[in-house]
């Protein structure tokens, strides 16, 4: 994984992806959408980046189907959990 950019280090779409993702995958528990864009928004706090609340919540619910479709994590009634990851 990259070095990941918050606050006022924010200034591509890129950083952007990658702090939602690495919020993500650094989940140790069951979450939510609304979690993790919580979490995200805290992080971008002296970002100039400028996003409502909304649009934090479109990409991070985007980064879980992407996540989610390649099998990382499950989804049960609007909880995700991460799935094991067994190494042949």
């Amino acid at each position: 994984m990259c070095k990941i950019k918050t606050g006022k280090n924010i200034c591509t779409d890129q950083d952007l992806q990658n702090l939602i993702t690495s919020v993500i995958l650094r989940q140790s528990r069951s979450f939510t959408i609304n979690l993790i864009a919580e979490q995200t928004r805290d992080k971008l706090k002296d970002s100039n980046i400028a996003l409502k609340d909304q649009q934090v919540e479109k990409m991070v619910s985007n980064t879980l189907n992407v996540l989610e479709c390649n099998e990382m994590f499950g989804v049960k009634d609007g909880i995700y959990n991460k799935k094991e990851i067994i190494f042949v």
